[in-house]
């Protein structure tokens, strides 16, 4: 595994919209993670991916629940292959006890965020018309474009994290050769 490229926001020595942004976070019985860390170098570029990707992530749960939308946001980021998200959910699902779900076990709506998730990541342009059908038939258009901009943020975070190689604090810290 290659070494971040950026260090973890030091909260101590931190500037102060750093440390607000994080003590908010913190308020609101989050945690503050690896990917958080290094996003908190700067409060703008925290607040934009993480703070907001909470408030869809909410929205998101009026319509699928907190399963479904955990679901689907493990989905994605198993499908982009993206190994501290996924981990991230892996955890979020074992702690709902789900640490050996089978697909088999998904309900209808889970069944069909997961395939939703996989096709957007799979192509995002061509998704299809059926699939799209069945989703608006289920969820409603608002419905459609909470689960949509969901998926987008959960994508803007695999990509964060993958290209500034953040470390999953889930996984053994990486050696000094890695």
């Amino acid at each position: 595994m290659n070494r971040a490229v950026i260090s973890l926001v030091d909260l101590a020595n931190a500037p102060e919209d750093v440390r607000k942004a994080a003590e908010t976070h913190l308020a609101k019985g989050y945690r503050l993670t690896n990917e958080k860390r290094t996003l908190l170098h700067n409060a703008v570029a925290f607040e934009a991916l993480e703070g907001m990707s909470y408030a869809v992530s909410a929205e998101m749960k009026k319509f699928t629940g907190h399963r479904a939308a955990n679901l689907f946001q493990y989905a994605i980021s198993l499908e982009n292959d993206c190994l501290v998200c996924s981990t991230y959910y892996r955890k979020a699902m074992a702690d709902l006890g789900l640490e050996h779900l089978d697909e088999s076990e998904f309900t209808p709506d889970e069944a069909l965020l997961v395939e939703y998730a996989r096709a957007i990541v799979h192509n995002h342009k061509f998704i299809p018309e059926e699939l799209l059908q069945r989703l608006l038939y289920r969820f409603g258009e608002e419905g459609v474009v909470v689960i949509t901009t969901m998926a987008m943020f959960m994508i803007g975070n695999n990509y964060f994290n993958d290209i500034l190689r953040v470390q999953s604090e889930f996984l053994a810290p990486a050696s000094e050769t890695d």
